[in-house]
């Protein structure tokens, strides 16, 4: 019985440190971790604070930067606008009003990007409604052939960051929408993870370079054509 009530107590530090790095790794907040159990497990749970605390600087100092950027970009923009509504050719002023467009295009996905990363809570989520809400709002605005498959179990709400979360949907459904002619979303809740199945009848993207496919600023057309891609922010 002591031996069993000593293992107990080793082995429940080393349980709350997965926990805490399990949390992290899926993008949670991890919980408060303290410090316990033997000098080993002391030692990782340092290690892991330290990391942690490394990893949220990093990002927070990436996404004021990139939302730092993006502001400022705003100020030149506004007076290129003006100049450009007092050209006298108006050839070249449609042309350069497209292209400061797709300037503000960019600008906006990166504020957007840097707003869901940096400043947006975690949330609890009914991720089967927010999805029911995208489809119905594409069959309406586009006519596009869409369907949601209901879960066969009851899938329960979860903390997500929700503008990045539908911007990440909304960006998936688009290029289907670009890109094929049907989807199907399935949804399956087991072990405590939901698994989200985007299904269309396109070309989809090579299993080598998917993973290529989330990281930020990545685009898989590397021409950087705006008529042939975005900013690479879409699936990040």
């Amino acid at each position: 019985a002591v031996a069993l009530l000593f293992m107990r107590g080793q082995v429940r530090p080393i349980l709350r440190l997965a926990n805490a790095a399990r949390a992290l790794g899926l993008g949670r907040p991890a919980p408060d971790y303290r410090l316990e159990g033997a000098r080993e497990v002391r030692l990782a749970g340092r290690a892991f604070q330290a990391m942690r605390h490394r990893i949220m600087r990093q990002l927070n100092e990436r996404t004021e930067l990139l939302a730092g950027v993006s502001h400022d970009l705003r100020t030149p923009l506004t007076r290129i606008r003006l100049q450009l509504e007092l050209m006298a050719n108006k050839e070249d002023a449609d042309s350069i009003r497209t292209d400061l467009a797709e300037m503000e295009e960019m600008i906006d996905a990166y504020l957007s990007f840097a707003a869901g990363e940096g400043e947006e809570p975690p949330e609890e989520t009914d991720v089967v409604a927010l999805l029911a809400r995208l489809v119905d709002q594409t069959r309406r605005a586009h006519g596009f052939d869409i369907t949601l498959v209901p879960p066969g179990t009851k899938v329960p709400a979860f903390p997500l960051r929700r503008k990045a979360i539908i911007r990440a949907f909304e960006n998936i459904i688009s290029n289907a929408i670009s890109f094929s002619t049907k989807m199907d979303i399935s949804i399956t809740y087991r072990n405590d993870e939901v698994t989200i199945l985007f299904d269309d009848n396109g070309a989809g993207i090579p299993t080598e370079l998917r993973s290529e496919a989330i990281r930020p600023f990545v685009r898989l057309e590397t021409s950087r054509n705006r008529q042939t891609g975005g900013t690479g922010l879409g699936l990040s």
